[in-house]
């Protein structure tokens, strides 16, 4: 099960999937990387409104590589 928690990460993802269409030929990459590409394109990422795409959106792009560490690294302390 996947939250808005998890929804920046999931689209960072699905950026770099895309990102590997230009490598490898549409069979090559169908054959790697098809099966995840629908699966968050057709069964994660609809299950979630506009509103909150566009905000993980915003946060995957914010985040850049920091979004690919372990949240206890990112916590702020006081």
């Amino acid at each position: 099960m996947f939250t808005t928690r998890h929804l920046p990460s999931l689209l960072s993802f699905l950026d770099i999937l895309e990102e590997q269409r230009e490598e490898y030929s549409t069979t090559e990459w169908q054959a790697r990387y098809g099966l995840a590409w629908e699966r968050i394109v057709y069964g994660i990422r609809p299950k979630f409104s506009t509103e909150q795409v566009a905000t993980a959106t915003a946060i995957a792009e914010a985040a850049g590589p920091r979004l690919s560490l372990p949240a206890q690294f990112l916590e702020l302390t006081t």
